[in-house]
């Protein structure tokens, strides 16, 4: 599979992980129990 990579989160990953959290958190929401915002 060419193009696809993984490797361990680091910090400076944050922005991209809370931006995906934020788009797709209706989706989340509907197969997880609801985070609070401050999480």
């Amino acid at each position: 599979m060419e193009g696809i990579s993984i490797h361990l989160i680091a910090l400076s990953d944050a922005e991209e992980i809370l931006e995906f959290e934020l788009k797709n958190r209706s989706f989340f929401e509907s197969i997880i129990p609801t985070r609070p915002d401050e999480y």
